[in-house]
């Protein structure tokens, strides 16, 4: 799963697993990113469950 949306995002997939257990947070140009490769919408990114959402995207991406 973290393999795959990193390589989507090309990032590590120790970054997404960092994101998602709030060791750091994406840039807002990361953001932007994951908003552009995943079409989700730029508000989704807004609500403080963004880790919940990165996971259900990367386990799409399966």
């Amino acid at each position: 799963m973290n393999l795959q949306c990193g390589q989507a995002l090309n990032v590590t997939k120790q970054t997404i697993s960092n994101w998602e257990n709030d060791n750091i947070q994406p840039s807002v140009e990361m953001l932007i990113k994951i908003v552009n490769t995943y079409s989700v919408s730029a508000n989704i990114t807004a609500v403080p469950e963004w880790k919940m959402i990165l996971k259900m995207l990367s386990i799409k991406t399966n």
